[in-house]
This record gives structure tokens, C-alpha cells and sequence, in this order.
């Protein structure tokens, strides 16, 4: 039995009965906040059950109005209940965001101290959406403390894998936040080349980031280098995250990938590619990152999803040695490994790869049909994922004001897709968007971009920097029928107007996909 002259006690009891009986929580929590006045988690509960469950706005506005005088509670942590039920008691009417408009300028005028302009920033940007105030607050702070950012005090963490698919805990705080919020927008801008988006990653690097951030940009940098085929730069960074995991048998098949289409530099990529199959001779349970709390480790990554990640890496590094046996012109030693990893797992790149073999070994017939194999794996893959939904008429308008109506469009394939100017992962798919559009365009292609933008004018922005090719429009109503988990969400809808095909999200392989599927329109989507 709870004593009940126990502060914390009246909490735990409100806990209890919170669901059943809100009216003996409620009496619980202020019981609570009389014993102890600093009780900030009692003053949220207690807030909550007044506004969602009693319906009495007043009584929670009362609540907040209290916690908010509560000194020893930081300001960030005490003000914005208050100033937010100010705004729901009025409906978020215009006129109403006058009263805390003007508190927080009174607040910011007579304040001297740097954690009360932290919460009245936070009230600007969040509650009253007021961007440009909330600059002018971060001013007067960073005058009273210039090491001051609005990341101070915050905690961001993530699982980030390597590329052999072992997972490691990431922990950033105040700046390297911060920073870590630029890398991610360097990397999802879309106007720029890989060598300026390396660039920019580079002088990141001179911004003093800790550990695990230095080498998630050593990644970023990496990949980039990969994709865009740039060997060189892959090489140092690929050294570089070596140093860090020794035993990322990926990386190092990666890395030799790239530098054997390079003959001056076979011999390294041979030596790459010889200790990553060393690295996958035998199966190895993976070594915990000591970052990464063991609990967590094992969640995430227990043996039985390790042994699949393993026959990966050991398909990718036979895949990569035999392939760089082939480029150094000795396609008979590099066939069995070859052979080998298509008995792992079949891409159309391996079977690409044993084509290759065979053709410099003059096997020509042999070679054809893998290469045939090879030219219809993708279209199979993709075939095997085509579904067939009906789909209700699709209704809405570009930005411009035309009518767009799926009915028009029968007899067409039509692509839709739902996106947002600030979706760093949408951004990154419109040049692929764009690409496909003007290659099947001639054959019937309709794609409809989605926009689920708040603001219209960052949408509208971004089509005509981006020179957006196709229609788009503005409907979050429409995403609302579709979209159940995130964006960026693609749609494929046959001539028939069945949707065929549903793809969330995009990363690299993602392009191969969108080009494969008009490929197998005549045999799969009419």
C-alpha cells in the first residue's frame, strides 16, 4: 500500500487509475503537486487528464499556469504548457496569438539570463510559428552566451550500421547535433555533383565532430565515391573507416569493386578483394561495437539475422574477387568464385560479371545466355513484387490549376508519387523521376508528383528551381488515402488503371527498380 502522505506515491496511485477513474487521478496528481511543487511529471499527467479526458480547459490552463511559476524548474520545461492552452482555449485564432506574442516580448526585453529565452524561442518557432522572432531571440541569447546553440541540452541518437550490416550505437549532443543535421542536408541536396557534395563533407570535418559522427561522414563520403564511381576519393575514405572496423569484409569488397575498373590500380583492388573473402572464409559471430550496449546488440542483431548477413558479405566478396581475376586478365581463375556467389544469391551484376568470364574466355554461347539471364533478372524481380488493387478514381489539381483525373489517363501507366520539399530521401528521388520521365515519356508515361507540403510556396519553389518536368500538385487530403508509414511513396497504376506496384521510400537500387518496371509493361502491365 502507498503511504499517502508520499508525494510520489499519490503519482504512482494516479497511474493506476488513470484510465478507469480520471476524476481520482486528477485529485491524486494535485495531491502530488501539493507535497512537492517541482513535480513536473504529476503537473503533465494532471494537465493531460484535464484537457483530453475532463474536457475542462480552464482547470488545465489553471494547472499549467502553476507549473509555470515553479523557479526551480527549467523555463524550457515549465512555460510551454501554458502558453500553448492560451492558444487551444481560443482556438488558435489569429487574434489569439497576439497575448503570447506580447508575453514573450516582454519576456525577451527583461530577461538576462540564457534559459528563459531558450523556452521563449521554442514558443515562437512551435506554438506560434513565428520564425523570424524566434531568430531574433536566438540573437540576444548567443550575446549572453556565446557557446550557446539550440541543440544544448538535447540527445539524438540512432543504430547506424556498416556496410557488412553490424549495427552500432550512435549518441550526439548540443553542437555535434548540430552538425550532424548539416550532413544530412549536404547529402540531400540534389543540384549539386558528388565532387562539390564531397567538398562540402570534407570541410565538415573541420568543424570538430566527435567519433561516430566523424565517421558517419567518412561514410557519407565514401558512398558517394562509390556511386559515383570515383576511386580515388573511395580509396582514402575507405582507408580511413578500415582504421576504424577492421573487420567490415563489405567495405573492403566495395572498395575493390571500384578500383578494379581501374587496370593501375588491380593490384590494390586485388589486395582488398583477396582480405575480404579471407575475412568470409568461415562464419564469425560479430563483435559488439563498444558503444553499443549489449541488450541492444543482441535485439537488433541475434546470430540467426547475423548467419544471413553473413552469406551476404560472403556472396558480395567471392562475387568481388572473381570479378577483379576477370579485369586482370585471368578470367578462368576468377569463373569459380563467380559461380560461386550466384550459388549464394543471383544479382543481375554477378550474372553481368560470370557473362563477362565467359565472353574473354571465348565461351560465346555460354555467354549469351547468362547475359540473357542477366538482361531478364531484373524484370523477373521486379515482377515477382506487382500486385493488383483497385483503385478509386483519383482526383486533384496541379499547381497550376489543371484537373488531373485518373480517368483521363486510361490506357496510360501512370506514376504518382508523394513527396515534401523538406523529405530528404523525395529529394533525392526526383532526378531519378525526372530520368525516367524523359526516357519512357514517348511510351505512354504519366507521373503525378504529390506534394503533402504545408506551405505551397516551398513547393511551388522547388518545382521551378528543379525544372520539374511533369505534373504536380498539392493534395494532403489525397496523400491521406494512401500514405499509411512515410514518404517519399510511389505508385505505379497500369493502362487499366489497377494499381500494379506500391514502393516506400528510396535509396540507390531504387532507380534500377523505376526503370526496370516500365521494361516489363508489355508483359505485366497491360
Amino acid at each position: 500500500m502507498l503511504a499517502p502522505d508520499w508525494a510520489w506515491g499519490h503519482y504512482a496511485r494516479a497511474l493506476v487509475v488513470r484510465e478507469r477513474e480520471p476524476e481520482d487521478a486528477a485529485r491524486e496528481l494535485q495531491s502530488c503537486i501539493t507535497a512537492d511543487p517541482t513535480a513536473k511529471e504529476a503537473y503533465d499527467l494532471l494537465i493531460e487528464l484535464q484537457e483530453k479526458r475532463l474536457h475542462r480547459i480552464d482547470d488545465a490552463l489553471g494547472t499549467a499556469t502553476q507549473l509555470a511559476s515553479q523557479k526551480d524548474i527549467r523555463p524550457t520545461l515549465r512555460m510551454s504548457q501554458m502558453w500553448r492552452l492560451e492558444l487551444v482555449k481560443s482556438d488558435y485564432s489569429e487574434e489569439s496569438k497576439n497575448t503570447p506574442n506580447d508575453e514573450l516580448k516582454q519576456l525577451t526585453s527583461r530577461t538576462q539570463e540564457v534559459n528563459m529565452p531558450e523556452a521563449i524561442c521554442a514558443g515562437y518557432l512551435y506554438l506560434l510559428k513565428d520564425a523570424a522572432n524566434a531568430k531574433l531571440v536566438q540573437e540576444k541569447i548567443e550575446s549572453l552566451d556565446p557557446g550557446w546553440t539550440p541543440e544544448r541540452g538535447w540527445i539524438y541518437t540512432r543504430i547506424n550500421t556498416n556496410r557488412s550490416g553490424v549495427p552500432r550505437y550512435v549518441v550526439l549532443v548540443n553542437r555535434q547535433i548540430a552538425l550532424n543535421q548539416k550532413v544530412t542536408e549536404v547529402t540531400g541536396v540534389i543540384d549539386i555533383g558528388p565532387a562539390e557534395k564531397i567538398e562540402r563533407l570534407e570541410q565538415l570535418l573541420l568543424h570538430d565532430p566527435n567519433r561516430e559522427l566523424r565517421r558517419v561522414i567518412f561514410q557519407k563520403i565514401f558512398d558517394i565515391a562509390i556511386k559515383s564511381n570515383d576511386p580515388q576519393t573511395a580509396l582514402k575514405y575507405g582507408l580511413l573507416l578500415n582504421r576504424i572496423d577492421a573487420d567490415d569484409s563489405a567495405l573492403l569488397a566495395d572498395l575493390a569493386r571500384v578500383l578494379a575498373d581501374r587496370p593501375v590500380l588491380l593490384d590494390q583492388a586485388a589486395y582488398f578483394a583477396q582480405r575480404a573473402k579471407r575475412l568470409t572464409d568461415k562464419f564469425r559471430p560479430a563483435k559488439r561495437p563498444l558503444n553499443t550496449p549489449q541488450s541492444l546488440f543482441d535485439e537488433v542483431f541475434p546470430v540467426a539475422t547475423q548467419r544471413v548477413q553473413y552469406s551476404r558479405n560472403r556472396a558480395k566478396a567471392l562475387d568481388t574477387i572473381g570479378w577483379v581475376f576477370v579485369q586482370s586478365g585471368r578470367p578462368k581463375q576468377g569463373e569459380p568464385f563467380l559461380r560461386g556467389a550466384l550459388r549464394i544469391e543471383k544479382t543481375e551484376e554477378r550474372l553481368h560479371h560470370l557473362g563477362q568470364a565467359l565472353q574473354r574466355l571465348n565461351r560465346v554461347a555460354e555467354a549469351m545466355e547468362v547475359n540473357l539471364e542477366a538482361q531478364n533478372f531484373l524484370a523477373a524481380s521486379i515482377r515477382t513484387k506487382f500486385i493488383s488493387e483497385k483503385i478509386d478514381d483519383l482526383q486533384t489539381q496541379s499547381l497550376e490549376g489543371q484537373a488531373i483525373n485518373l480517368v483521363e489517363f486510361k490506357g496510360k501507366v501512370i506514376l504518382v508519387t508523394f513527396w515534401a520539399s523538406w523529405c530528404v530521401p523525395c529529394r533525392q528521388e526526383i532526378p531519378e523521376l525526372k530520368l525516367l520521365f524523359e526516357k519512357f515519356k514517348e511510351q505512354g508515361l504519366k507521373i503525378i508528383a504529390v506534394s503533402i507540403d504545408e506551405d505551397i510556396d516551398k513547393a511551388r519553389t522547388f518545382v521551378v528551381d528543379n525544372k520539374l518536368p511533369f505534373l504536380v500538385a498539392d493534395d494532403r487530403s489525397l496523400a491521406k488515402q494512401f500514405i499509411e508509414q512515410g514518404i517519399p511513396l510511389t505508385l505505379f497504376i497500369d493502362k487499366m488503371g489497377a494499381l500494379r506496384y506500391r514502393k516506400l521510400g528510396y535509396d540507390a537500387a531504387d532507380a534500377r527498380d523505376a526503370t526496370g518496371v516500365p521494361n516489363t509493361w508489355s508483359v505485366a502491365l497491360i
